[in-house]
């Protein structure tokens, strides 16, 4: 029971008592009580002036960064006030340092900041509702304010430098760029020597060539180099929740996506994002820092979905990704994926996956499966995989616990002899 419910009832009992039996001694006994109930009632805080604002440095962090998060409680009243503050964080982040409730009295003008301290991990993130508990000097009543404060933290993954990757598609654009395309012009490599024509600048001349022959001259030609569309695809259907090690399979894989954009936007080529098992999560193709801005803050939001109304890569939009253009799918891969990248592949786009092993996080788990079922597992997953290499598609076999580059090397590397070796012999 409250101390106000048990003082009105002890002042309304000697009131009536005192009636009952005209005894104007219980009634005087009831009075100080009563001037008691009073006097909270007057100072009751009715409207409070309290200035409460909310404010989260930076708002835009990258993982690994402290967060720092104020409030700040100023007194605009001619008068002390009592209050007791609570302003959670939010409970995904872990509070490294600081105070999220605070009993305290303000004078006039006085100013309280409660700062919070705590480390940022990859999402996007409201901070809850300030609950905001008046009193009166007396103690005996009180008023709560739930004020919805709404601010954001952008947590972006942690992006690492790659090399140059080299794709090798079957459009590219008319822009210079990295992609050799089998056909003369301005480059870095020597494609062949063709005889003079007008308008050819000197410098280009084959001096060699042209001493060989008193009437001719022949000039050294290029390879051209452009740029492509490239379509990043990631997976986050509800089997990429699986932990491998410390994280689960889709902070690997939107860490991957995020490293791969950032390398091929730096190359100069033409990027664009969907977030496959999230409904029409599309992130235009673009160029540049804007660009890869765009990503980042899409991939930061990335969770675990499933949805029905986009639960198949069959139907494309051939504006986010041009026909004959680069795919790139990052996922685990389940069982019924083949059926779907083979069409991709049937289409005209040149397709590579990037899949992550979901058996060896299965093994680190504390009560992984048996080893003859983890043994079935892998073999049923080469068999997957041999089957999408026989189709032409590209495959990088890749476990969060290797880096990521040597995996990309050790399949790209092998990749680019092998077209230039097709190429040399055409």
């Amino acid at each position: 029971m409250s101390r106000r419910i048990l003082l009105g009832l002890l002042a309304y009992g000697l009131l009536l008592l005192g009636l009952a039996w005209v005894k104007g001694s219980l009634i005087i006994l009831a009075l100080p009580l009563w001037f008691y109930l009073g006097m909270a009632l007057w100072r009751y805080p009715v409207q409070s002036t309290l200035v409460i604002t909310r404010t989260v440095n930076p708002p835009i962090a990258t993982e690994g960064m402290p967060v720092r998060a104020t409030l700040s409680l100023q007194n605009a009243e001619a008068q002390a006030v009592t209050f007791l503050v609570e302003a959670p964080v939010p409970a995904t982040l872990a509070l490294q340092d600081g105070v999220t409730r605070c009993l305290a009295l303000l004078a006039p003008q006085e100013t309280l900041e409660l700062v919070h301290d705590f480390g940022a991990r990859r999402g996007r993130f409201d901070f809850p509702d300030v609950q905001v508990t008046f009193e009166e000097p007396l103690g005996l009543f009180e008023k709560t304010l739930v004020l919805r404060l709404k601010p954001q933290v952008l947590v972006l993954p942690h992006l690492k430098a790659l090399r140059s990757i080299g794709i090798r598609p079957r459009r590219t654009l008319g822009f210079t760029g990295p992609i050799p395309v089998r056909q003369g012009g301005t480059g870095v490599d020597v494609y062949g020597v063709r005889e003079y024509q007008p308008g050819d600048p000197p410098r280009r001349i084959n001096w060699r060539a042209t001493a060989r022959y008193h009437d001719r001259a022949f000039t050294t030609e290029f390879e051209q180099e452009r740029i492509t569309d490239v379509g990043l695809i990631l997976d986050v259907r509800r089997h990429t929740a699986l932990q491998s090690g410390s994280e689960t399979l889709l902070d690997h894989g939107v860490r991957a996506t995020a490293a791969l954009a950032a390398s091929l936007l730096r190359d100069g080529h033409r990027v664009g994002l969907l977030l496959y098992g999230e409904g029409n999560q599309w992130v235009m193709p673009g160029y540049g820092c804007v660009q890869q801005a765009r990503i980042l803050r899409a991939l930061a939001a990335a969770a675990p979905a499933e949805s029905g109304f986009f639960d198949s890569l069959n139907f494309l939009s051939s504006r986010a990704f041009p026909p004959h253009s680069q795919l790139i799918f990052v996922s685990p891969l389940a069982l019924d994926d083949a059926e779907m990248l083979f069409r991709l592949r049937g289409r005209g786009y040149s397709v590579w996956v990037l899949s992550l092993d979901a058996i060896a996080g299965e093994e680190s788990m504390k009560t992984p499966p048996s080893r003859l079922a983890i043994r079935l597992a892998r073999i049923e997953r080469a068999l997957l995989l041999h089957r999408l290499r026989q189709s032409g598609i590209m495959i990088v076999n890749w476990s969060p616990e290797m880096p990521l580059e040597e995996c990309l090397l050790a399949v790209t590397g092998r990749a680019v002899q092998a077209f230039t070796a097709v190429a040399r012999w055409k």
